[in-house]
């Protein structure tokens, strides 16, 4: 019988949350669009769109992405937002920035949006560089929240 571990023994296993949440996201980054749309009955894109309405951007404006995944926040921010407007996505794992790049290729965006390899918890960005920030499901894997 094997013996099931505790998320924290998980999380030690691994070297911390980090390390953890930035594996298995890495490991599920190719399902990960249609496993959010199927579980959430596609509500995932009205959420999106709802917050990127809050985000309010306005032209030649630029946000920041926290743990921008494949994009699509910062993709509904831009459909969103004013001409010129642009994003900087940011987040810890390279395979799904990888697919994001891939679609904001697709969808001719790459002037609009960057994608960086970066930590939702120490940003690597100059104090008051952009003008409004945002994120979407990303508060459940950060470390420390305060932070």
């Amino acid at each position: 019988m094997t013996e099931k571990l505790s998320l924290e023994e998980k999380f030690r296993e691994t070297g911390g949350k980090r390390t953890y949440v930035q594996r298995l996201f890495g490991r599920i980054a190719r399902i990960y669009d249609p496993m959010n749309r199927l579980m959430s009955f596609g509500m995932d894109r009205r959420w999106r769109a709802f917050a990127a309405r809050r985000l309010a951007l306005g032209s030649g404006e630029i946000g920041l992405d926290l743990g921008t995944g494949t994009a699509d926040l910062s993709i509904a921010v831009i459909r969103h937002s004013g001409p010129g407007t642009r994003m900087i996505g940011i987040d810890i794992t390279p395979e799904m920035l990888e697919l994001g790049r891939s679609k904001v290729a697709r969808l001719g965006l790459q002037d609009q949006i960057e994608l960086r390899l970066g930590d939702a918890e120490h940003i690597d960005l100059p104090d008051n560089s952009v003008d409004g920030c945002c994120s979407a499901f990303t508060v459940r894997n950060l470390t420390d929240i305060r932070q």
